[in-house]
């Protein structure tokens, strides 16, 4: 008696690869929804660290970092010759102008117009290197560069084109004390600690409800001088909070506020550029966010 080897049919064959195809297509969506979760879960822990430097910073200099560079010129006694002259000062801010300038020390009769040798900051190349490690909280954040970067920003930046992408976040514009032209602001500034309340007030001072850190857009990124200059000032320059990652089909996005706490924001349903604006100056401010916004929001 011959044994014939009973082989696969046609139909039996196109069964068992549907069923392959249909297992590969569920792994790679669940690749996918797990590499999200960890992008999200990256970023968020990047907030938490940047607040938590802050802190630190803020225990050993009784003040908060400042989000953006000021200068002062002041009519001082030169110690070593005893003469009158100029003294130029720099406080470097979060992440810090850079370049063969004069900022970071005194100096005698340095002329204010020195200051063009200093660089803005930006978020990528050699600059972007050295705007962090010269920064006032890089020795806080323990050296890290994965601190200031999210991972869905990087890869936006790098899709656009933009390499060697060092940051992605911004501080509150308000955590300074001097306005460009060297006056003291005008209104609540974010400077001192003791413009903070602890009792839980509902205030535009309460730091459970200001602003520290944010992220860029990353729909459209942006390289001007104003939009990576390590701040969010929607006062001045019309800059917005990036709603760069997803909840189901909806944008949101990331923030850290004074407390430490980290706060995921829905973007306004049909949000204007005027929306934008008026979400990201209230909570830079500390203020009420306006009703309507906030019914979008849902």
């Amino acid at each position: 008696m011959i044994l014939r080897k009973k082989g696969f049919t046609l139909i039996e064959l196109l069964v068992v690869m549907a069923i392959i195809g249909m297992l590969a297509s569920a792994l790679v969506l669940s690749l996918s929804k797990a590499g999200k979760i960890a992008t999200d879960m990256k970023c968020k822990a990047n907030l938490k660290n940047l607040a938590q430097a802050v802190q630190a910073y803020v225990v050993q200099n009784g003040h908060y970092p400042e989000a953006y560079p000021h200068e002062t010129d002041d009519i001082d006694r030169y110690p070593p010759t005893g003469r009158i002259c100029q003294i130029y000062k720099h406080t470097p801010a979060w992440v810090n102008w850079v370049g063969p300038g004069y900022w970071g020390k005194d100096n005698s009769g340095i002329d204010k117009s020195q200051k063009s040798a200093m660089t803005i900051p930006t978020i990528s190349g050699s600059i972007g290197y050295n705007s962090i490690t010269n920064g006032a909280l890089w020795s806080y954040t323990g050296k890290d560069f994965n601190t200031y970067l999210c991972p869905a920003y990087k890869k936006a930046a790098v899709a656009a084109g933009v390499s060697e992408v060092w940051r992605s976040y911004v501080m509150n514009y308000r955590f300074n004390w001097r306005d460009d032209d060297g006056d003291a602001f005008e209104g609540p500034r974010f400077h001192w600690i003791g413009n903070f309340v602890s009792s839980g007030k509902s205030t535009d001072r309460n730091p459970e409800r200001v602003l520290l850190f944010a992220e860029l857009p990353a729909d459209d990124i942006d390289l001007s001088a104003e939009a990576v200059d390590g701040s969010i000032d929607p006062d001045g320059a019309n800059e917005t909070i990036g709603f760069n990652h997803l909840v189901g089909k909806r944008k949101v996005a990331h923030v850290v506020f004074v407390d430490g706490h980290v706060g995921v924001l829905m973007e306004p349903r049909g949000s204007s550029e005027a929306d934008l604006l008026s979400l990201t100056r209230s909570l830079c401010k500390g203020a009420e966010i306006d009703m309507d916004i906030l019914q979008k929001m849902r």
